[in-house]
């Protein structure tokens, strides 16, 4: 494609974004081009091109370049509002080309934009030069203006010459007659009876409806409803900030034009946007719940088929179109509170007909019979918004026109001019083809079958005869004509002449009669929809009585694009159902019919109010249809075929190749041995070894072009050769705006759909594994890394103790924090209550009152990274009592379980048995009492008897096993069953005890280790110098609107292991704000760093082998005397072959590793001599 750009030509200034773009107007560029950096100027969305286009400048000057990105630009002309696609160029000149398809879809609009500042130039020829003048504004041509034409070749020879630019100018040139400055300028030339009509009519038929215009007849519409209900009302529905502004906009033009009014009616929908073709949106109210309310009119439409005798014998059309019709017709005074509708700025009600009115269909139905009643039938047909003006002769439809023009202004009836068509002799009505032959069926009612592509396997066959059998019954002989399609769906015959002959037949068959009749409306419609992951398809069909299918009306099939394909399944489903109904719109406005889809969520989507905008936004288009839906089987859904059709954009030919060109990648063929050899053995110029014979089938040359494929039928892939090519493809379908950085399979699945090269799986693997952001922005979903590895048991009581801090308490007396300490040993636990405002020195006296003195000084204390315990005063206070401090890592909390548990113990009692929380520090010591008295899982006994070596008395406990003392001091048994001699064998034999104790804590710590690792894996095997990511959790303040933010923070060097579960970091690389640089396991993983793999694969040489042996993957072919062997590299495909002498093959590797690969050629060899025999 190619956007010529030459200077001097037209540019103009748009806003766009309250930014100043400047906007060349170019005729010769076949599409809209948008720089770079003016679309990231702007801050448009930028999506993958569906194909990447090559760009190339008409001058030496411009150079070409693949356009792979296309955004969406909306901007303003003359007051219009124009929304028009662009191509994103990193190379393009200007900021803004608006090329061809903006021209010719805007043509008037574009030269009146000239108009404004660009005169009318002089153009003519002196001696091969070009040269231009300006002319008075309205001065004719002088009458020895002459055209002259111009060579292609001449032009381009030309533009080359950097002189030349200035003088040249590219132009849409068309004669322009004098006498008539009144003719518009654009499109082709009008008969002057067309002109004629549109001067002496331009009061009706305008561009744009007239302020305050509307419809005088006496009739208006009127809104019954169904008495003994509540005015319907809804909350206003959530619009973005952009369609508050287009709601502003619009509310204002239509208040001025007195087309609503503010009300307070109990009465109130909300309203949502519906994009047009053009891009503008249109205002919408959401009036489901008044239809249901509203008595549905029995007005009658007219019968289609009827309309069509009228036509016999004309020759002349001319279709007219309201503009903005049902803004044109009244609400009748009374109804019009139920039209209101609510925003949030407000509420409104119509003074005319809004769309989306249940009887609006009808009313418009009536008023135009009433309109038109003296030249219905005779020279005008009407169908809702239909209308139809025919004639005999052309002087006959000059009149007619003129009458039906006189009548429209009569009742204030305003036409839009670009929407009419004037003395056409065939133009398409009502599904129908109408000119001086007669009436014609459409093409496009059968193209969805007439189109359909011959199948490439059994699946395309069976989903061809799903949809052909469910109309045998109006086909003759239909199993007789099928049966060569069916042998090939059950693979008793290959595809051929006979199978494409019945496909063909039957295709003929479906789309004549008796299966296509004439649409009846004294019948049952039924419509039947589907869609699938590619395209979506619908059947009108007509009933009989018995509810049998009569016959079809017509087919439908679409192929979804773009951004469609990425849709869910629910959307596609009902954008079937909204496309399908919106395409037979003249069959069913007016009158009841079945939907029929296999989706069963659509029975209940049409009366919910909730879901995707776009879905909200298609129910109102069909608000004005009445009809049930019905859910079938989807098996039993026929229209599921048209919905798979498959469309083959993908030609041999056409590969998309995005960021290469041709000669490039018939560059890099040349540079890869592989394909060379590939590419030689297709052409005829090397000999096929018999190894590859089989193989070569897969292989297919177009052009200078190398294709894969993996059997007969499927659409080929495109071969890339070794190299950058496959690493720039794997950027563009993983990492580029669009790709959206998919996993492994998915990056696979884009990518193999396209393109083919050895080891592809591996390539992806590798690539997607390194991707930097996915390694910073994605979760693992694999079991979380390392084991729990329990701290060593203490030999005595109070040798090691944990500290922690249990906060989000109610302050009382000035304390709202609980500082936990707990003996490892005898699992003794105690709790002080402290302030969160706590000192280093305040902490410190409190532990050398309550724990150092009544127990001893402590060898060990374990405790998390709190500010308290990392302070100087903390560590000087450790040192003074040689006291070694173990800190655990940063959030987690298996590496201090006991304190954690006694915590969680502490917390949960307190809830349990506090009626106010304010007394919880009252509460402490007896919460505390009640853990220490309870046996722990691991001892079997309480922490209170570890430490004393006694049972506590309880609280009104009955006092009899104490006064038990004075009767059975020899051994008798107290009520708590200890006798007093056990009890003094207890005390004397603490040590005996004490080693019990930490062989059941030993055995409970293997048994919490079991039941953890049971859901660990291996923790990957680090050593220093080693690159890691650390979960930004563990390290950085999350914050809660940080949606976007990386999750792991790095890379990070490791500078030291410590121990199984930690590992630390260099402290350099980190941030200064935080201190501590060790970290769990649990809360790293390893960093890779993105590696260049893709480059040229060299030419595999015996060198190179005993530099790397372990390159050799198979043996390929043994010679018949056994001294010569075949090899393949694991480097390639299977054509990168290498003969190997075998004394020197046995060099290069182990016995064992020689043995085996020699085993695996013989298997495969027998397996194949197996093939052939069968064969």
């Amino acid at each position: 494609m190619k956007a010529n750009r030459i200077e001097r030509l037209p540019e103009k200034t748009v806003q766009i974004n309250k930014t100043s773009i400047r906007v060349l107007l170019d005729c010769g560029a076949q599409t809209n081009v948008i720089k770079r950096e003016v679309a990231e100027k702007l801050d448009v969305p930028l999506t993958c091109a569906a194909k990447p286009v090559e760009i190339q400048g008409a001058t030496d000057k411009d150079t070409a370049e693949v356009a792979n990105l296309e955004t969406t630009v909306t901007f303003e002309i003359l007051g219009q509002s124009i929304t028009e696609p662009f191509l994103v160029s990193q190379a393009c000149q200007s900021e803004l080309i608006l090329g061809m398809p903006f021209i010719m879809d805007h043509f008037p609009l574009a030269l009146k934009w000239l108009e404004e500042s660009t005169h009318n130039r002089q153009v003519s020829k002196q001696s091969n030069t070009t040269t231009s003048q300006y002319a008075p504004e309205g001065t004719p041509p002088p009458e020895t203006s002459k055209l002259w034409t111009i060579r292609t070749r001449e032009v381009i020879r030309d533009l080359k010459k950097p002189q030349s630019l200035d003088q040249c100018w590219l132009l849409l040139v068309r004669t322009v007659p004098h006498a008539t400055a009144e003719t518009p300028i654009g499109g082709p030339e009008e008969d002057p009876d067309i002109q004629a009509i549109k001067r002496e009519f331009a009061d009706v038929i305008v561009s744009e409806l007239p302020e305050h215009s509307k419809y005088n007849g006496h009739i208006t519409h009127r809104i019954d409803l169904i008495p003994g209900k509540p005015p319907p009302h809804s909350r206003p529905y959530r619009m973005s900030e952009e369609d508050s502004q287009e709601l502003e906009k619009q509310i204002d033009g239509l208040l001025k034009n007195e087309q609503i009014f503010p009300t307070t009616s109990p009465y109130g929908a909300p309203v949502l946007f519906v994009k047009k073709k053009d891009g503008s949106k249109r205002l919408c109210v959401d009036f489901r719940k008044l239809n249901e309310q509203t008595v549905k009119s029995r007005f009658p439409l007219p019968l289609i088929e009827d309309l069509f005798d009228y036509l016999k014998g004309a020759k002349w059309f001319t279709s007219l179109d309201l503009i903005a019709g049902y803004h044109q017709i009244p609400v009748r005074f009374k109804d019009r509170a139920k039209t209101a509708f609510v925003t949030s700025r407000g509420q409104y009600a119509w003074n005319v007909m809004p769309f989306g009115l249940t009887n609006a269909p009808s009313t418009f139905q009536m008023i135009m019979n009433e309109t038109l009643r003296e030249f219905l039938h005779k020279s005008a047909l009407v169908y809702l918004d239909d209308i139809l003006v025919y004639s005999r002769t052309k002087e006959e439809h000059l009149r007619h026109v003129r009458e039906i023009l006189m009548k429209f202004r009569e009742v204030n009836f305003k036409a839009k001019e670009s929407k009419c068509t004037f003395f056409s002799q065939e133009l398409k009505f009502l599904g129908h083809v109408v000119n001086a032959e007669g009436i014609h069926m459409d093409d496009e009612k059968v193209s969805a079958v007439q189109n359909w592509p011959t199948p490439k396997n059994v699946k395309e066959t069976r989903q061809f005869l799903g949809l052909a059998g469910y109309y045998r019954r109006f086909v003759k002989d239909f199993s007789k004509i099928a049966r060569p399609l069916h042998q090939y769906v059950a693979k008793n015959s290959t595809w051929g002449e006979e199978q494409t002959a019945a496909f063909e037949r039957i295709k003929s068959c479906l789309i004549a009669n008796p299966v296509i009749i004439p649409f009846d409306g004294s019948k049952t419609v039924r419509v039947t929809t589907d869609a699938s992951y590619f395209a979506i398809g619908a059947t009108l069909e007509l009933l009989s009585e018995d509810g049998k299918v009569s016959g079809v009306v017509a087919f439908y099939s679409k192929t979804l694009v773009n951004e469609q394909l990425k849709w869910a399944t629910r959307t596609k489903e009902f954008f079937a159902v909204k496309s399908a109904v919106l395409h037979w719109r003249h069959y069913l406005l007016g009158r009841q019919f079945e939907l029929c889809t296999d989706h069963k969520s659509l029975q209940t989507v049409l009366n919910s109010t909730d879901g995707e905008d776009k879905i909200l936004r298609w129910i109102t288009h069909l608000q004005q249809f009445t009809f049930t839906i019905r859910y079938i089987p989807g098996e039993s859904n026929h229209a599921d075929g048209l919905s798979r059709i498959q469309i083959n954009a993908l030609s041999i030919t056409e590969a998309t190749f995005p960021l290469a060109s041709g000669p490039q990648l018939v560059r890099a063929y040349e540079r890869d041995k592989r394909c060379q050899n590939i590419i030689r053995m297709l052409r005829g110029d090397q000999v096929v070894p018999k190894s590859w014979k089989s193989q070569l089938k897969r292989y297919l040359l177009d052009g200078d072009w190398l294709y894969y494929r993996n059997q007969e039928g499927e659409v080929p892939r495109l071969y890339v050769p070794s190299g950058m090519m496959q690493h720039d493809l794997l950027e563009f379908h993983h990492s580029a705006p669009g790709a959206g950085h998919t996993g492994i399979d998915k990056t696979y699945a884009k990518l193999a759909e396209y393109y083919y090269w050895p080891h592809m799986v591996r390539s992806v693997q590798k690539f997607v594994q390194t991707c930097d952001p996915c390694q910073r922005s994605k979760s693992s979903t694999k079991q979380p890394e390392g084991f729990l590895h329990p701290l060593d048991i203490p030999s005595r009581r109070f040798e090691a103790i944990n500290i922690d801090f249990v906060s989000g308490f109610p302050l009382k007396d000035g304390y709202n924090e609980i500082m936990v300490v707990t003996d490892r040993f005898s699992k003794y636990g105690m709790a002080f209550p402290v302030s969160k405002t706590s000192t280093t020195h305040e902490i410190a006296k409190i532990l050398l009152v309550n724990v150092v003195l009544p127990y001893g000084v402590p060898r060990y204390i374990v405790s998390d990274r709190d500010k308290l315990f990392t302070t100087t005063i903390w560590s000087y206070f450790a040192q003074r009592l040689g006291i070694h401090l173990k800190f655990t890592t940063a959030y987690n909390p298996q590496a201090d379980g006991q304190v954690e548990r006694l915590n969680k113990t502490l917390v949960e009692t307190m809830r349990a048995t506090l009626q106010n929380s304010t007394d919880w520090p009252e509460a402490l010591p007896f919460v505390m009492f009640a853990y220490n008295t309870a046996p722990q899982s691991s001892t079997h006994i309480s922490p209170f008897v570890a430490l004393r070596g006694f049972r506590p008395r309880y609280t009104g406990m009955f006092n009899a096993m104490w006064d038990a003392q004075k009767y059975n001091r020899q051994g008798s048994t107290t009520s708590s069953g200890i006798t007093l001699a056990a009890l003094e064998q207890f005390m004397s034999g603490m040590h005996d005890q004490v080693v019990r104790w930490r062989d059941q804590i030993a055995e409970a710590q293997d048994r919490q280790s079991a039941n953890y690792n049971e859901k660990r894996r291996e923790p990957t095997k680090y050593k220093v110098g080693d690159k890691i990511l650390v979960n930004a959790k563990e390290y950085i303040t999350v914050k809660r609107d940080s949606k976007f933010a990386y999750k792991w923070f790095g890379p990070l060097t490791i500078s030291r292991i410590i121990g199984d579960t930690n590992i630390e970091v260099e402290r350099g690389e980190l941030s200064t704000a935080k201190k501590h640089n060790v970290f769990n396991l649990r809360a790293v993983k390893p960093y890779y760093p993105t590696a260049i793999e893709f480059q040229e694969v060299p030419e595999a040489t015996l060198e190179a082998l005993k530099r790397a042996p372990q390159q050799i993957e198979r043996i390929m072919d043994i010679s018949r005397d056994g001294q010569t062997y075949t090899i393949a590299t694991d480097q390639a495909s299977e054509v990168d072959f290498m003969k190997i002498p075998k004394s020197e093959l046995v060099q290069l590797m182990s016995p064992s590793r020689f043995e085996r690969l020699k085993y695996s050629y013989e298997v495969n060899k027998s397996k194949r001599n197996q093939a052939l025999l069968r064969w």
